[in-house]
């Protein structure tokens, strides 16, 4: 339960991450608006969860290695463990947020139909 929390939380993180990082703006051209704009967000995210993902693996290995070093006694280094596990299942979710984001957002140009936008995102 507390690893699904995780998963949601970091979704969350990044789409508001993504969300502010870009403004949506609609003028004459609004279907090459929409894919200009789809295509920034996308890039957005991608540059955004690629630090992510370094930082938590970085930081998951190094309270890994520091729990190891601790004794056995007391809760700190179940907890350190525990806490490293979730920065590495949060990287891996970042990891299929960064691989998915080109075609989440191709599917949503698709879907607002080839009258509005023609051709796919390119992230």
């Amino acid at each position: 339960m507390k690893i699904i929390a995780n998963v949601l939380r970091y979704m969350i993180l990044v789409a508001a991450m993504g969300g502010f990082m870009t403004s949506l703006v609609f003028g004459a051209n609004a279907g090459s608006a929409v894919q200009s704009q789809l295509s920034a967000i996308c890039v957005d995210i991608q540059t955004f969860v690629g630090v992510l993902v370094v930082v938590l693996l970085a930081l998951g290995a190094v309270l890994y290695a520091v729990s190891n070093i601790l004794p056995a006694a007391g809760n700190i280094k179940g907890n350190l463990q525990g806490w490293s596990l979730n920065m590495v299942v949060g990287a891996v979710v970042a990891l299929i947020i960064y691989f998915l984001a080109p075609f989440i957002a191709t599917q949503i140009v698709n879907y607002a139909g080839s009258s509005l936008v023609s051709g796919g995102v390119g992230c």
